[in-house]
């Protein structure tokens, strides 16, 4: 089950603190707190209190002992109370891109393999500048999957990183110089999607290529994968800013008889490039490769007349999927060895 765990009724939200407390008991019945401490602590109405109580009672996850005043967990029923994760997307709140929902995807199938815990997932958003902790403690997370955090976000992951409490981050798949954390992270392998890109241009028989993208780490493992096939990149058909490619791109089309152009990615480099190669009359010996999914198909409709190429190797949506899968795994690890941590891997 899945909740936006921003906006939750109060009496939702008692329900959670008090299923997080049934979890955490022992084989025998526990006291749980009394109304009035329920309602001092949690800052609700006594009427909301007992509406959590009677729904708790009801689903059997608390008892009354004979002699006894108060509510008791019951052991019988603990061990079917789900970890609740926290799920956490970059951008706008409660929404995520196509990229990211692959990810999340591929996450919750694992997830849902493992059969040593059940799970309820709560949609969070939270902001650099917001404090984690209280949206933790409110809903009653034993962890958080967070995708793409921006940097500015990091050091409140760093704090629950030390204090050993379960969060698992996914790298932005777009920028090899975006900062990445050295612990609980899963970041892409931006070298073996230069060798991808660069086995693509062999296969396709393109040897003179323009480079529109930073001089990162995967250009330089497409550069050094060109290489071994024999073909030499030409350090003039590098457009590293996007503002360069409308004065640069005609003179290397002109100068150097590029057969190729590449990008990095990004919909800005793309529409620059599109729209200055259709109002060329070369446009058709050029080959522009753009990474396949669903978010490029559409030049091929805009732009009949250009002859573009869609790369299927080791693409953004390939490493979502298997960041999202390791993300599960490493997830689970954590679960199930409180105060480990681990350090970040590229898949």
């Amino acid at each position: 089950m899945m909740y936006n765990g921003n906006k939750i009724l109060k009496t939702e939200f008692v329900i959670r603190y008090l299923l997080g407390r049934i979890r955490q008991s022992g084989p025998e019945p526990e006291l749980l707190p009394g109304e009035m401490e329920l309602c001092a602590q949690l800052n609700v109405s006594r009427v909301t209190v007992r509406r959590a109580l009677e729904s708790l009672s009801a689903a059997n996850y608390i008892i009354r002992l004979p002699k006894r005043k108060g509510a008791f967990s019951n052991p019988e029923m603990a061990k079917n109370v789900p970890c609740t994760i926290g799920i956490v997307a970059s951008g706008c709140p409660f929404q995520m891109n196509g990229s990211s929902a692959i990810s999340l995807s591929s996450f919750l199938k694992k997830m849902g393999a493992c059969e040593l815990f059940s799970w309820e997932y709560v949609f969070l958003s939270i902001n650099p500048d917001d404090d984690p902790d209280p949206v933790i403690l409110n809903n009653n997370l034993q962890g958080l999957f967070w995708i793409s955090p921006p940097a500015g976000c990091y050091p409140a992951i760093r704090r629950l990183i030390e204090r050993r409490f379960p969060v698992v981050c996914i790298a932005t798949p777009y920028d090899s110089y975006h900062p990445v954390l050295e612990q609980n992270m899963i970041l892409r392998n931006y070298a073996s999607s230069g060798e991808a890109l660069a086995r693509f241009f062999h296969e396709n028989a393109l040897s003179n290529p323009v480079y529109c993208g930073l001089p990162n780490l995967s250009f330089e493992r497409f550069v050094s994968g060109l290489r071994q096939y024999g073909i030499a990149f030409n350090p003039e058909n590098l457009i590293a800013e996007s503002g360069e490619i409308e004065r640069k791109l005609p003179l290397l089309i002109e100068k150097n008889g590029i057969d190729s152009i590449a990008s990095d990615g990004g919909f800005a480099r793309y529409n620059i490039i599109t729209k200055l190669l259709s109002a060329h009359p070369e446009a058709r010996r050029i080959a522009l490769v753009m990474e396949r999914s669903a978010d490029t198909l559409h030049y091929r409709n805009d732009y009949p007349n250009l002859n573009i190429k869609l790369n299927s190797m080791d693409t953004i949506s390939d490493y979502m999927c298997r960041a999202g899968a390791r993300a599960g795994e490493m997830f689970q690890k954590l679960i199930r060895h409180p105060g480990a941590v681990c350090n970040s891997i590229a898949v």
